[in-house]
């Protein structure tokens, strides 16, 4: 296996890891803060705060599955 592969196979383990425990990270980032009221900003916050780790995570992950794509094809084109 190349480098590429590893490399696409580490950005898409370390993608699916941020899917995973993306509302467990949210969750740490957001239970330092005081808030005010009923807590339905706690709420909103904790939910765009997992969305965003969500993406991150999927963005992470896509990238991994392209890098191993376009270094298999790179190299079957090649011979």
């Amino acid at each position: 296996m190349g480098r590429k592969y590893s490399l696409g196979a580490c950005l898409t383990i370390i993608g699916l890891v941020f899917m995973v425990y993306s509302p467990s990270i949210a969750e740490e980032w957001t239970d330092y803060m005081k808030y005010q009221g009923d807590g339905t900003f706690y709420y909103y916050d904790y939910l765009s705060r997992s969305i965003v780790i969500t993406l991150i995570g999927f963005s992470i992950q896509l990238t991994g599955i392209l890098v191993i794509l376009f270094s298999y094809f790179s190299r079957r084109f090649r011979r």
